[in-house]
């Protein structure tokens, strides 16, 4: 019973039409962080109607040309998958996906693997998140801490001293 309700929960999809993607894996390689890369996928429609779709993906490093495309009747369009790694992603390999999902009559969904490795480490320049403003340093936060030590050290003689010249005076 459980087979023939799922079976009649996929009828729909299967006979409104779908739609293909080639290839069905992107594989960008070792890849330097920071950089900017592109691949070309084709969205394949057989349909007798044009197909909208929504192009999303699972992570902030992929992005598509656009985030929805038409693809006319009986039709092919290219689009690319752009990746951007952040400028220290960590060493490794990463799988991510970009799902393709129709909307309308035809709304199945096709996703497509992304693969790439990081194969180096960070360079000093390459570093996101820091930045000095033309005219700013980081040396009034030095200042600030070799202030702050002699401070402390200022009050451990003093506390020290002070109970010496307690002690002497009894």
């Amino acid at each position: 019973m459980k087979v023939i309700l799922l079976m009649l929960l996929f009828i729909p999809g299967v006979l409104a039409g779908s739609f293909g993607v080639s290839p069905s894996t992107i594989d960008y390689g070792t890849i330097e962080p920071g950089e900017k890369y592109s691949r070309e996928i084709t969205i394949i429609n057989p349909n007798d109607q044009a197909v909208e779709l929504s192009l999303l993906s699972n992570s902030v490093a992929l992005a598509t040309e656009k985030d929805t495309l038409s693809v006319g009747p009986n039709s092919n369009l290219n689009t690319k998958v752009f990746l951007q790694t952040e400028s220290c992603p960590g060493l490794g390999s990463y799988d991510n996906m970009v799902i393709i999902k129709g909307s309308g009559e035809i709304n199945t969904g096709v996703g497509v693997k992304v693969k790439y490795d990081v194969g180096t480490t960070c360079q000093g320049d390459k570093i996101t998140g820091f930045s000095v403003k033309e005219g700013e340093g980081i040396g009034g936060d030095i200042w600030f801490v070799v202030a702050a030590l002699l401070l402390v050290i200022g009050i451990f003689i003093f506390r020290k001293y002070r109970l010496k010249h307690i002690l002497w005076r009894r």
